[in-house]
């Protein structure tokens, strides 16, 4: 079975592209398994009757600030508290996409020696779609 190269992964702010994203990571919370493991047991036992976890996920990813359209929206988004769409592809046709990412924390470096570049977090309230 082929493996998904990473190569045309990009992260899109609606129909605009974030210049210059080098990976994101995308995370999402499974089922909680609860431990049940009697006494004389030779291994422990799982099972998944824990409540699932919450309907969200989360989005890193660092980028360089190339004063584009897409890092534009990502700004006016976490001054005004409001939510985005974020398409995360893994490939050219794969890809997570979910209406509701508020930016959650957003930190700016800048340096001599080095683009300027920013650190991007996020938080679904849903959990994203993927296609």
């Amino acid at each position: 079975m082929a493996a998904i190269c990473g190569k045309s992964g990009k992260v899109m702010v609606s129909s605009d592209t974030v210049a210059y994203v080098g990976e994101w990571t995308l995370s999402i919370p499974g089922i909680e398994l609860s431990e049940y493991t009697g006494l004389g047991a030779t291994e422990k036992a799982f099972l998944a009757c824990g409540l699932p976890g919450p309907a969200t996920g989360t989005i890193n990813f660092n980028a360089l600030d190339n004063l584009d359209t897409a890092t534009a929206a990502l700004r006016t988004a976490l001054l005004a508290g409001t939510a985005v769409t974020l398409n995360l592809y893994e490939s050219g046709t794969k890809y997570w996409t979910g209406e509701d990412a508020y930016l959650t924390d957003f930190s700016q470096n800048v340096g001599v020696d080095g683009p300027v570049s920013g650190s991007y977090s996020f938080q679904y309230l849903t959990i994203p779609e993927y296609t």
